[in-house]
């Protein structure tokens, strides 16, 4: 599905549709292996079906969270592979961030993150934004994005500004680009619980 500008005398209205070119030719694949010879029908057929399986199978899977799919392809943690702009990190679990803080009683928290969204109007507690190269202690959210690119609150950040939390392993991860931590008063990595 791709998004595109609908334009009339009257309005422009965005919408969501697929796009000709697109829906052509993946239809003429599917008829091309479903229609094969004798000797080929059955194997492109049974290729044709697994294909399709795989696709609903992603498509169910990343139901809950679009903006963040990539396929199997990209691995199990695609930060890794890419993350510029909006590919993985827009800012959409921001929802998802202050219901956690929230679950877990946390009043106060240090938040690196990337949204377009006004962090004050949104139900999160009271937070700091952090400063580049210093560590800090309590509860500390960080998006991918500002992790590997710097970007936090429209601001840039040097890369590698938040390397220090290396040190650390995330208690959670909040929806699928946010890391919550809880780093010691005393700064000290704990050894992760088996």
């Amino acid at each position: 599905m791709r998004r595109f500008l609908l334009s009339s005398a009257d309005q422009e209205q965005e919408q969501w549709a697929p796009l000709g070119a697109e829906l052509t030719w993946d239809s003429w694949g599917c008829s091309y292996l479903w229609h094969q010879q004798e000797g080929r029908r059955l194997p492109a057929r049974i290729g044709l079906i697994v294909l399709l399986s795989w696709q609903a199978a992603s498509t169910m899977r990343a139901q809950s969270d679009f903006l963040a799919y990539f396929n199997e392809l990209a691995g199990s943690d695609p930060s890794k592979v890419m993350v510029a702009g909006c590919d993985l990190d827009c800012g959409q679990d921001l929802g998802l961030l202050s219901r956690e803080l929230r679950a877990r009683h946390i009043s106060h928290a240090t938040i690196a993150i990337w949204t377009s969204a006004d962090p004050s109007r949104t139900d999160l507690p009271s937070f700091d934004v952090p400063q580049a190269y210093r560590p800090v202690t309590g509860w500390f959210a960080i998006s991918l994005r500002a992790l590997r690119f710097g970007n936090s609150f429209h601001m840039q950040y040097p890369v590698g500004a938040f390397d220090w939390l290396k040190a650390y392993q995330p208690v959670s991860p909040v929806g699928k680009t946010i890391l919550l931590y809880h780093i010691p008063e005393d700064g000290r990595p704990r050894a992760p619980e088996p």
